[in-house]
């Protein structure tokens, strides 16, 4: 009886419950591992679909995880015996007398954080296109004028969430669709887009990952997805990066370049991820010269097409954004943060922007060297990894959710599960005395002084794995790819027609 087609004929086989020293165990207990005989590439079931499924439940989790901050309660009278005060932008987008419960720091004794309800109302999304839109707060008594602090492209994202929102009320308002209060409805079409954002990230990690495409199911169940995966907008930015990667691994020169454009308006780190394709060139990877310079112009032209407008049309908001990253001060999941709950020194944020530009030079010209010299060649997510992993460590802004950033590249630049889990574990730990900084004094659950040691622990977990990945392009050259059962290296269609 002729089998049935083989749509994975050109893959060379890698099994988690053999290869994969975290699986293999458990695999015993459910069936034990692949059979010589087993039917692999003809299953309805196929690593994508497996994948796609694990990632469902790790964002489930990781929703689950942000439901705490979801809860209404009726709205706060003001002095004058009216309504919410319209002052206090916390409850200035209430509906129908209602508004989000954050009482008594509920977003951070419960351990939901997130900034995507609040950006709907203390950016005034709804009052008009951001960066033009400007609002005023009073504090101390003085009046301050106010714009989106975000770059372009997360500002268009979060508009166009936002009119969606207010389009969802309407339907609710006309037809009795089922709706809650504006920042929740935002929430849940925003969340809904980054789950969707992480689903084609967990394909472009398939495509690349190749014959290890099982071993993305460490990215699939990350504790940090679990976490973080709804704390900000990162995930939109990680899409546009990986997918970058996959038309640039795929030779898709104006494809890539267009991703990445679109990624450099959302964030600044994929800047990180193009210099490591330049030090990959430098070192001798197979790529034209002819097409880095398409990919570059590419990225340029998507860039400045996205940031013309606001860039000329509302110049005051569009550079806000540059001149809230240099006057920011450090936050406490820094070396400089960590220093200072420790000694309680206020410190200058102009001498802390001198120090972290130099170790930011240092370390990028450090990972430079180690790219050209090494005896074996690096990969461009290796090096991407290394270059977002050293920065994140010395510079003044290393928020927990930036570990969604490294998490796909670690996918592509470890092969190692355990080192892997292990590192992204200290990252989804390091959640709890991070909230516990906010705590008022009262009610923390934790010694002040738990979070630097928190913050000690994080940078070792990272510089871990960096040293991992150094050590295999400088040790001893070694069997990298360890021969796996002939069965696995072969379809079995293939393995029919040899016996």
């Amino acid at each position: 009886m002729p089998l049935a087609p083989d749509h994975d004929k050109s893959v060379r086989r890698w099994s988690p419950s053999i290869d994969d020293p975290l699986v293999a165990p458990g695999s015993a207990r459910i069936g034990g591992p692949v059979g010589r005989h087993a039917a692999i590439g003809r299953s309805r079931m196929s690593a994508l679909r497996v994948l796609f499924a694990l990632a469902l439940l790790g964002l489930a989790l990781g929703w689950s995880g942000k439901t705490a901050c979801l809860q209404e309660t009726p709205a706060k009278p003001s002095a004058a015996g009216g309504s919410t005060s319209a002052t206090d932008p916390k409850y200035r987008s209430a509906d129908d007398g209602k508004r989000l419960n954050w009482d008594n720091q509920r977003e951070w004794y419960s351990l939901c954080f997130t900034r995507i309800p609040p950006t709907y109302t203390r950016k005034h999304l709804a009052d008009g296109l951001p960066y033009w839109t400007s609002w005023q707060e009073h504090a101390d008594g003085k009046t301050s004028t106010h714009r989106l602090e975000d770059p372009v492209g997360i500002g268009f994202f979060a508009y166009g969430a936002a009119w969606l929102t207010g389009e969802w009320q309407g339907l609710h308002e006309r037809w009795g669709v089922p709706s809650a209060i504006s920042p929740v409805v935002f929430f849940t079409i925003v969340a809904i887009v980054l789950a969707l954002c992480w689903l084609v990230t967990i394909w472009a990690l398939v495509k690349i990952s190749d014959e290890r495409r099982w071993f993305v199911w460490v990215a699939a169940l990350s504790p940090v997805i679990v976490v973080h995966a709804f704390t900000s907008f990162d995930l939109l930015t990680v899409m546009l990066v990986m997918t970058g990667l996959l038309a640039w691994d795929r030779r898709r020169w104006w494809p890539a370049g267009i991703l990445f454009g679109l990624a450099c308006t959302t964030a600044m780190w994929p800047l990180l991820v193009l210099f490591a394709i330049v030090l990959t060139w430098i070192a001798g990877s197979a790529v034209s010269r002819d097409g880095l310079l398409r990919t570059f112009v590419a990225t340029f032209a998507t860039w400045l097409v996205v940031n013309l407008v606001p860039m000329f049309g509302a110049t005051d908001g569009w550079a806000l954004y540059w001149r809230f990253w240099t006057a920011r001060a450090p936050e406490p999941d820094s070396v400089y943060g960590a220093l200072a709950i420790l000694t309680k020194i206020n410190l200058n944020v102009t001498v802390v922007n001198i120090i972290s530009l130099v170790l930011v030079l240092a370390v990028v010209a450090t990972i430079t060297a180690l790219v050209i010299r090494a005896p074996r060649p690096f990969t461009v997510y290796e090096v991407a990894f290394l270059l977002l992993a050293g920065v994140l460590i010395v510079a003044k802004a290393w928020s927990p959710q930036s570990a969604l950033w490294l998490v796909p590249l670690a996918v592509l630049a470890v092969r190692s599960s355990r080192v892997l889990m292990a590192w992204m574990l200290v990252e989804a730990l390091t959640w709890v005395p991070r909230a516990g900084v906010f705590l008022a004094a009262d009610h923390h659950w934790l010694p002040p002084q738990f979070y630097p040691l928190a913050v000690v622990i994080r940078i070792i977990a990272v510089v871990g794995v960096c040293l991992h990945i150094v050590w295999e392009h400088y040790d001893e050259p070694a069997e990298l790819d360890e021969p796996l059962p002939p069965h696995m290296g072969r379809s079995p269609s293939q393995v029919a027609s040899a016996s």
